[in-house]
C-alpha cells in the first residue's frame, strides 16, 4: 500500500511538472489503492501497541487525504467532459463514503469507527430511494448536455462532428435508461429525429 502511494505521488508531481491532463485510469487506480490501504490501515491499528506499526499506519492513513482530492478532480474532469452516469455517480458516493471512513479513523482513534455501516445504509438509500438516485441524476445530466449543446446554434446540423457525437451517445443513454421519457419534455421532436438520424 506504501509503494501504490508512494507512486501515486510521484504521478502527482508529473501532473504539476508536465501539465498533463489527468488520465482517465487514475479514479480506478486511486479507488483500488483505498480499497487496499484502509483495510492495511485497520490490521495495523488493531495488530498490537507498537508504536512503529501505529506510525506506518498513520502515514498510510493521512498520505491518502490528498489523493482524494485527486480522486475529485479526475471525476470532475470526467464528468465535465462526458456528464454524469451510474458508474460516475457511485464514484462521487465512493470519494464521500471514503472521506466519512477517513474522518472516522482519525476522530479519537477510530472510536465512532462502526458508525460507517449507517453511512453505508443512508448511502443505499440516498441512491435508490430518493429522487437523487443512481438512475435519474445521470439521465438529467446526459439530457442537460444535449440541450446546452442544441442552445448553441440554431439547429443539429450546425453543431461539429464531436458535437453531434456526444449528443447521439448521451441521447441513447437517456433512450436506454429507466425515463426515456425525459427526452419528451427536453427535446422538440425535430431535435430527436436529427440526433437519431
Amino acid at each position: 500500500a506504501l509503494f501504490l502511494i508512494g507512486t501515486l505521488y510521484l504521478y502527482v508531481i508529473k501532473i504539476f511538472l508536465n501539465g498533463e491532463l489527468l488520465n482517465k485510469s487514475l479514479f480506478f487506480i486511486l479507488s483500488l489503492t483505498f480499497s487496499l490501504a484502509i483495510p492495511g490501515v485497520i490490521l495495523l491499528r488493531n495488530y498490537d501497541e507498537n508504536k512503529t506499526v501505529l506510525k506506518i499506519s498513520n502515514v498510510l492513513l493521512y498520505s491518502f487525504i490528498p489523493l482524494m482530492v485527486l480522486q475529485i478532480i479526475a471525476m470532475n474532469v470526467r464528468v465535465g467532459d462526458y456528464g454524469l452516469t451510474e458508474s460516475r455517480y457511485m464514484g462521487y458516493l465512493l470519494i464521500l463514503f471514503e472521506i466519512i471512513f477517513i474522518a472516522l479513523m482519525i476522530i479519537k482513534n477510530s472510536k465512532y469507527l462502526d458508525k460507517i455501516i449507517l453511512v453505508f445504509a443512508g448511502f443505499i438509500i440516498v441512491g435508490i430511494l430518493t429522487p437523487l438516485n443512481v438512475f435519474d441524476v445521470p439521465v438529467y445530466s446526459q439530457t442537460a448536455r444535449i440541450t446546452k449543446m442544441l442552445k448553441t446554434v440554431d439547429n443539429f446540423e450546425n453543431l461539429t462532428a464531436k458535437e453531434k457525437n456526444e449528443c447521439k451517445k448521451a441521447y441513447i443513454y437517456v433512450k436506454r435508461s429507466f425515463i426515456p421519457e425525459y427526452l419528451d419534455k427536453n427535446l422538440s421532436k425535430e431535435e430527436k429525429e436529427a440526433i437519431e438520424n
